[in-house]
Parts: C-alpha cells; sequence; structure tokens
C-alpha cells in the first residue's frame, strides 16, 4: 500500500468539508489491503455489523454466523 493512509485512501475531501466517497474505489481499496478472499465466514472471530440504509431509513444487522449459514450473506 501507499504512504497515505487507508482512510485517506477512501475518503476525499472537498473544499466544502464534506466528505465524497465512491462505491467502486471503496471495492477497489478494500482488495488492495485484504485481498479478494476476507468475507464474514473467514473471519476468526463472532462479528456483528450493524448498518443503516439511507434510502428505505431500514436498519440491518450481518453476522458471522449468519454467512456460515446461508452463501448470500457471505460478503
Amino acid at each position: 500500500m501507499s504512504s497515505r493512509g487507508f482512510l485517506c485512501k477512501v475518503f476525499q475531501g472537498r473544499g466544502d468539508g464534506g466528505i465524497v466517497m465512491s462505491m467502486e474505489a471503496m471495492e477497489r481499496i478494500m482488495k488492495e489491503a485484504f485481498g479478494d478472499r476476507l468475507t464474514l465466514c473467514n473471519i476468526v472471530k463472532q462479528v456483528l455489523i450493524s448498518c443503516y440504509e439511507l434510502q428505505s431509513f431500514f436498519s440491518l444487522i450481518f453476522s458471522r454466523a449468519n454467512a456460515l449459514e446461508s452463501e448470500s450473506f457471505d460478503f
């Protein structure tokens, strides 16, 4: 990885102080850092990831246990 920090590569500041992030850039940088093999199923410890879907205002929770049970949750 280059001398720029991981988060600096993901988030680019704008003149107004806002944050711009493209999904393609995020995926590319994550693959550079972790490779294609890092998925929820491959995580050694139990993990629970919570997120919030902004368009539908729906909260989502992803876990390693779900990833082990179904390939559709292993991302």
